[in-house]
């Protein structure tokens, strides 16, 4: 069973996000904990993560490199895959050293396995 408080974030930010309310979608997301952000994104559908996603990164790439820390490794690998490398390089710029490692490490046994 999803958590209210996440079902009510994720639904706020699908309506903002449609209604390109992108003011009021960024001021929530900086509002809200990076973990929470994570939770929603993994309650939505693949479309709508990947938008908000995209959001993040282009809006708020400070809250998009804390949110990573967070996913599960499914929801990792789908998401950094839409990255280009050099918009994931200025995300792991804003990491601290020990999640922008982990998250390299991570991505080089993803691609080992490819």
């Amino acid at each position: 069973m999803i958590n209210p408080k996440i079902a009510f974030l994720a639904e706020s930010m699908k309506k903002f996000l449609r209604r390109s309310a992108h003011g009021h979608l960024l001021n929530l997301v900086q509002k809200v904990h990076p973990y929470e952000l994570a939770a929603t994104l993994e309650v939505v559908k693949p479309l709508e993560r990947k938008n908000l996603f995209a959001f993040l990164v282009k809006k708020a790439v400070d809250v998009a490199a804390e949110v990573l820390v967070e996913l599960d490794e499914s929801l990792l690998e789908e998401l950094t895959s839409q990255l280009e490398d050099a918009k994931l390089a200025s995300i792991l710029k804003l990491m601290s050293t020990d999640d922008a490692v982990s998250l390299l490490e991570y991505l080089a046994d993803q691609r080992k396995e490819a």
